[in-house]
């Protein structure tokens, strides 16, 4: 396992400085680059398990969390502290349409942290069902993970002293009603306090959660090999065809801001990130396109209260003991559903409370109306409704690359909670409630059961207004044998990939009609032994010693200013002034200038390009956006002299290079400024290879903690750091494109000389009738439709306005170089040459915007461009003609302007 900075294994990271932990942990402070067997994103109840089995078989081991590391002494009771910390987007997380709530968990332990500690196997039926649908698990694979997982949670059953008044209330009224098979709950609590807060994480530390269990597992020896780092957003999963070759991600403080790198070279990566999280990254990072994200079931749940004189108090003691099976693909018999009508469609009843804030938010009233029902919070009894649903929703990008998560209750699902709903209001009223009250906006109240048929015609006529609960998401990358309609195969691996796995609720072929974690840990506690049988195999694969976007010595363009400027204060120059010398020409031609397409490396020895720390705070932005620069040297005699120009200012100021040694600094190349003016400046010099320099600048004599700017300077570098010179050497040697291979959807980032600017525009490439257009969306505020031409050596897309037009070649099949031509105009001619951008040709004849296209995926991973990508158009006329409405309205305002 790699060993950076003398960091020791067997360790949890993390960003937030943090009280004594029960488990080892540490402050990451600089980049950290990770090579290991193993590479699992998510924490929850796959990716812990999945940890701790790989630890056991002596596997290194990187676990990745995007959120915070908090214990049973974090956990205050308090909703406004916990959710915050513990949930994902603080508990506002939404389908599209804003109507049904969906709890995730978003800290180490993922949402076995914040669930009921609900404990079911996976129900015959349904595995039979998925066993058909290609899942190969063996029943003796399935029973014996069953045990294992099952034993390790510590999962027994509720006992009756247990069952507070609210799960008694359940309890009773299924048995008016002549329901037969309502169960205690199993749970994974040891000695639990009762304190009903299970939403908020177990203050107590009694919950038999993945941290407490499988985590701590997987950590507690001496020689452990793994490593867990927390407060990480993954952003990239780095493929080469079928094999994915590393994970780089970001870290971010407690103010939300984006602060270290790290860089994770596996032999196999495992996405455990949960339904949603898993889909985004498949689809965000071009692999399993056309299935990933589709087929999304919710198990969405709506709750119904009754109302009584006294007093219930439901929130104390444990929320979830209690479930009624005999309409779900648990029951043993179809008694009750002969009885109640009801055929079509599977549902449990659970009893459920919340804590007072989650409570009132899930209210769909108006404001006095709320404040009335919560005086009456301690009367209530609850249970929410768990409906097997369909596959009926899907996760996909926007055309500005956003998330869209779309879900429809079908007719099947309408009829479900109808009758789910008509079951607990007679439940309730036979129980003496004074009213019932439910979560569809339009009847939320109820004071008799003469009032339920009017409530099941809005359910089943206005779904639009039935509020809806979800802690369930999973499906949406399945498990099944054809790689057109699922995601991956039995063993949880990509179709199409030979190391990249999923493995989570996400895998599910269907809904799994109950609580899911035991389904989830088990499927991972069986991939991960089959992975492991197969390990011969996987220990092949060649192990990447990429560094990533991370900092280092040899790419110091990707520190933060503090760790160049320690990088700079630690290393010793390796030469003198003569390595400054460039090349004695004042223009690049082949001779000091050349591209390597498989690195995607620029070598330039015109000068050396300037290069500014990455640190994201406003001062630095605009230094590396407006505060470009260059250094070019030259010999003459046995003096080394060069310039130094600012790329935005008709600035050359020169300067003298000499070795010395400064009492600071050691051994430097010292560069003294010599014209009046700038007389005052100084730069001090380590050149650390023949290709890299680290700099401090200053005013005045230069001394260590004095310094105005630390830099770094190259004449190799990425080619995300190309110059507006580079862009035009490069554009100049490559070649048009095929027409086919546009087809998908590009990200665009304008070129300048200082830096590239994020991404600010889409194209979406498609053929139309045999005609291949581009539909194009720039600052999500322009948008429009233009034509491809073949022009020869170059594609060119003409907009509606004949004014501008783009030129593309290719630089590979996920590259393209392209600039954004406009003719000369009077107002062009008042732009100053060499404004940030903008690139003007030397005759002033045309002016345009260099640019460069990143492939982010196809069009089938989006929503909003098309119904069904591949089969049907029916949306793509509207869309293009509402496009090219606000285009031809926008363009027309802003003729003289830029796409």
């Amino acid at each position: 396992m790699a060993k950076k900075g003398g960091i020791q294994v067997g360790i949890i990271f993390g960003t937030h400085d943090l009280p004594q932990r029960s488990e080892k942990y540490e402050i990451i402070k600089h980049d950290v680059v990770e090579n290991v067997d193993v590479c699992i994103i998510g924490s929850g109840a796959a990716g812990a398990v999945l940890a701790k089995e790989f630890v056991e078989k002596g596997k290194t081991v990187v676990l990745l969390e995007k959120g915070g590391y908090y214990e049973e002494k974090d956990m205050n009771q308090r909703d406004i502290d916990m959710m915050p910390l513990l949930w994902k987007n603080s508990g506002f997380n939404f389908d599209d349409k804003m109507r049904i709530a969906i709890a995730q968990g978003s800290c180490l332990g993922g949402s076995t942290i914040i669930n009921d500690a609900v404990c079911f196997d996976t129900p015959t039926k349904v595995r039979d069902e998925w066993k058909k649908l290609g899942v190969n698990f063996s029943n003796q694979e399935w029973s014996d993970n069953f045990q294992r997982v099952n034993s390790f949670l510590h999962v027994t059953p509720v006992s009756d002293p247990e069952l507070n008044r609210n799960n008694q209330m359940l309890m009773r009224g299924a048995q008016l009603l002549g329901l037969t098979e309502g169960k205690k709950n199993h749970r994974n609590c040891v000695d639990c306090m009762q304190c009903g807060f299970c939403h908020l994480g177990c203050h107590y530390g009694t919950k038999q959660n993945v941290l407490v269990t499988y985590i701590h597992e997987a950590m507690k020896q001496p020689d452990s090999s793994i490593r867990i780092y927390c407060n990480c957003n993954v952003t990239r999963i780095i493929h080469n065809q079928s094999i994915a070759v590393g994970v780089e991600g970001t870290f971010y403080n407690s103010a939300g801001e984006n602060t270290f790198r790290i860089r994770v070279n596996s032999k196999i990566v495992i996405i455990s990130a949960g339904t949603i999280a898993s889909s985004k990254l498949l689809l965000k990072n071009g692999m399993a396109q056309k299935t990933a994200g589709r087929g999304i079931c919710l198990h969405p749940a709506p709750f119904v209260l009754g109302d009584y004189d006294y007093e219930i108090k439901g929130n104390q003691g444990i929320p979830m003991a209690f479930t009624v099976h005999d309409f779900g693909v648990t029951r043993t018999s179809d008694k009750a559903r002969i009885a109640n009508n009801f055929s079509d469609g599977e549902f449990l009843i659970e009893s459920i409370f919340l804590p007072l804030l989650q409570f009132s938010m899930a209210l769909p009233t108006n404001l006095i109306q709320h404040e009335e029902l919560l005086h009456r919070f301690n009367n209530y009894s609850m249970a929410g409704i768990l409906v097997r649903d369909g596959n009926n929703g899907r996760f996909a990008l926007t055309p500005t690359g956003g998330d869209s998560l779309t879900y429809s209750l079908g007719q099947k699902e309408l009829g479900i909670i109808a009758k789910g709903v008509e079951i607990l209001t007679k439940m309730w009223f036979k129980l003496g409630a004074k009213r019932v009250i439910n979560s569809h906006r339009d009847k939320m109240i109820l004071e008799d059961e003469s009032e339920l048929e009017q409530l099941k015609e809005k359910i089943l006529h206005n779904p639009e207004n039935l509020l809806l609960g979800s802690a369930h998401p999973q499906s949406g990358n399945k498990i099944g044998t054809d790689s057109e309609n699922s995601a991956v195969d039995s063993d949880c691996k990509v179709h199409g990939f030979k190391n990249l796995f999923v493995c989570d609720a996400s895998v599910f072929p269907t809904a799994v009609g109950v609580n899911p974690q035991i389904t989830v840990m088990t499927i991972a506690s069986i991939v991960a032994q089959r992975i492991a049988n197969k390990w011969k195999h996987y220990s092949s694969i060649p192990l990447s010693k990429s560094l990533g976007n991370t900092c280092d010595i040899t790419q110091p363009m990707h520190c933060l200013r503090n760790n160049l400027s320690d990088m700079f204060d630690s290393t010793s120059t390796q030469y003198g002034a003569d390595e400054l010398i460039n090349s004695n020409t004042d223009k690049l031609d082949n001779t000091n200038w050349s591209f390597d397409p498989a690195m995607l490396m620029i070598s330039n020895d015109l000068y050396w390009k300037g290069l500014y720390p990455r640190d994201s705070d406003v001062q630095n932005e605009m230094t590396m956006y407006f505060g470009g620069f260059y250094k070019k040297f030259i010999k003459t005699g046995i003096t080394v002299s060069g310039i130094t120009h600012p790329f935005e200012a008709p600035v050359f100021a020169k300067n003298e290079a000499t070795d010395t040694v400064l009492p600071d600094f050691g051994k430097v190349v010292m560069l003294k400024y010599t014209e009046p003016g700038y007389d005052q400046f100084y730069d001090v010099l380590k050149i650390a290879d023949k290709n890299t320099i680290l700099g401090k600048a200053f005013f005045g004599t230069p001394k260590k903690g004095q310094e105005m700017l630390t830099f770094s300077m190259s004449r190799k570098y990425p080619f995300e750091f190309m110059t507006e010179l580079d862009h035009e050497m490069l554009y100049s040697k490559m070649k048009k494109p095929p027409m086919n291979s546009m087809v998908g959807i590009w990200e665009g980032y304008l070129v300048s000389d200082s830096a590239w600017s994020p991404p600010v525009f889409r194209f979406r490439y498609y053929y139309d009738n045999k005609v291949l257009k581009n539909d194009y969306i720039f600052g999500n505020i322009l948008s429009g439709t233009a034509v491809v031409h073949d022009k020869g050596d170059h594609l060119e897309m003409q907009d509606i306005t004949g004014i501008f037009h783009d030129e593309i070649r290719l630089v590979n099949e996920n590259i393209l170089i392209g600039k954004y031509y406009s003719v000369s105009n009077e107002l062009l001619q008042l732009i100053p040459v060499g404004i940030s951008f903008l690139h003007a040709d030397p005759d002033r004849s045309s002016t345009y915007l260099p640019y460069i296209l990143k492939k982010v995926g196809e069009e089938s991973a989006y929503t909003g461009y098309t119904v069904d990508t591949g089969k049907s158009r029916k949306t793509e006329s509207s869309t293009k003609h509402k496009i090219s409405h606000v285009s031809k309205r926008r363009v027309n305002r802003s003729a003289k302007g830029i796409k």
